[in-house]
């Protein structure tokens, strides 16, 4: 029975009181700043119309700056020992699941090299088989052709529907999905199959028609792409559809 699972207090450090109670405690100065200056800017114009305005508000921003700053590296110096404790963890179990990996992955990959030459060796033998019989049968039809005898043209139209049925069959089993053909279970009950996905490879980077894989392009991705063209071509941008334009925002500092 996992007792951690079970229980959250059940780990080292599970008697320690809660982390968010702590903090609270030891930083209630600091947390004590917040409200004033949440109640200062409650009291600011809610639209700026004048530098006097612009006068009233900026106080207020460079002391919440300053104090988020302060707040921000606060954070960072208590989660420190959380993270090295974290990366004490990671280097104590990520060396054991690596190793595991790393052997399961070599051998995944050569037995992935196999499947695939032999899938493609039994779809080539199957393929030469249907093909022996589609030839066998088209020679007992001409055979039929050519027979002067009514029991004889019957017999050899006979066999050749006997071979285009077996040939048929044979087309079909080299048709198999690849999926089917890599399909066996081990002696010892361990069941061995492939997954088959639809993979690529760019051959002309320049030749890809782009405009064809613009339903599949996401809307950020587009816009990151237009963001670093405009950054470069600055009001110059010539792309049809974007408007490229000088934007400000305000920085406020003691």
């Amino acid at each position: 029975m996992n007792v951690a699972a079970e229980n959250e207090r059940a780990v080292i450090g599970g008697n320690n009181p809660p982390i968010p109670e702590v903090l609270a405690a030891q930083y209630a100065d600091l947390i004590s700043k917040i409200e004033p200056i949440a109640e200062r800017a409650n009291a600011l114009p809610k639209k700026i119309q004048s530098d006097q305005d612009l006068e009233t508000v900026a106080p207020v921003i460079v002391d919440a700056n300053e104090l988020s700053k302060k707040l921000e590296a606060t954070r960072k110096i208590e989660k420190e020992p959380h993270l090295s404790a974290g990366r004490e963890v990671d280097a104590f179990f990520n060396p054991l699941v690596d190793r595991l990996d790393r052997i399961a992955d070599t051998f995944e990959e050569l037995s992935t090299s196999y499947q695939r030459e032999k899938i493609a060796r039994e779809r080539r033998e199957r393929e030469a088989e249907a093909a022996r019989l589609r030839e066998a049968e088209e020679k007992k039809r001409a055979e039929a052709e050519k027979a002067k005898r009514p029991d004889t043209v019957e017999r050899k139209h006979d066999e050749a529907d006997e071979l285009s049925l077996q040939a048929a069959q044979a087309e079909e089993k080299a048709a198999a999905a690849n999926k089917d053909l890599g399909r066996m279970q081990t002696a010892t009950g361990v069941k061995v199959g492939v997954r088959t996905t639809w993979d690529f490879r760019i051959t002309d980077y320049e030749a890809i028609p782009l405009e064809k894989l613009r339903p599949y392009l996401k809307r950020e991705h587009v816009e990151q792409a237009i963001r670093s063209f405009v950054k470069i071509q600055k009001g110059s941008t010539g792309l049809a559809g974007v408007e490229a334009f000088e934007d400000v925002s305000t920085n406020f500092r003691r």
